[in-house]
């Protein structure tokens, strides 16, 4: 346990700060699965919107500080070329 008051601090902020990172993370790699999904079945209309989402969300993650720039351009980039097949 830390025992100066800015280490308890940043030990608070950091188990706020996982807790909010895991949970962006849990919600992309539900919408990695349904965008697979989509694919898969090849829904154009539901595609489409999910292809945004995705993206939506990727750059949201790069906002918050979850991912760097480049591994979401690197996700969205591998989406799309997923989706322009089907």
């Amino acid at each position: 346990m830390p025992i100066k008051h800015a280490a308890i601090k940043a030990l608070r902020k950091s188990k706020k700060a996982t807790l909010k990172n895991r949970a962006i993370r849990e919600k992309l790699v539900k919408m990695r699965k349904n965008l697979r999904e989509a694919i898969k079945s090849a829904d154009k209309t539901k595609l489409n919107q999910l292809v945004r989402d995705w993206q939506q969300a990727c750059d949201k993650a790069v906002k918050c500080g979850v991912f760097k720039k480049n591994k979401a351009g690197r996700l969205t980039s591998r989406a799309m070329k997923l989706v322009s097949k089907k």
